[in-house]
């Protein structure tokens, strides 16, 4: 399939072939042939927010943990058990919404374009 862009701004690697394909082809384009309109957008990977926000978290807990003066009652690991946990739920929590909020600004910056298929 062969795009054309109904956007000025096309992305280079789609105006380069829309050129090459204009310069190098002499056929005239046949009548009623079936056009799309194609949208392209570059979404952010929502697993990838959410394990960096985990990781994030468990970091802020394992400092929080350490510099934290501690108690008697309780050792280092079950304070860094219950750290992990509350830490992580934040930072997963938050990764998600970044990239819901990366999502959505995706949608408003996606591009059409008009996609006619070739021979």
């Amino acid at each position: 399939m062969s795009t054309s862009p109904t956007n000025s701004s096309a992305p280079a690697s789609v105006s380069a072939e829309n050129s090459a394909q204009a310069s190098s082809s002499s056929r005239p384009a046949t009548q009623g042939a079936s056009e799309r309109t194609v949208s392209y957008r570059v979404a952010p990977s929502i697993a990838a927010f959410i394990i960096t926000g985990v990781l994030l978290g468990l970091i802020a807990a394992f400092l929080l943990t350490w510099f934290d003066p501690g108690s008697e009652k309780y050792t280092f690991s079950a304070i860094f058990g219950v750290m992990a946990f509350v830490c992580c739920t934040i930072g997963a929590t938050l990764g998600a919404l970044l990239a819901l909020v990366l999502d959505k600004i995706s949608l408003k910056r996606a591009r059409t374009y008009r996609a006619v298929p070739e021979d």
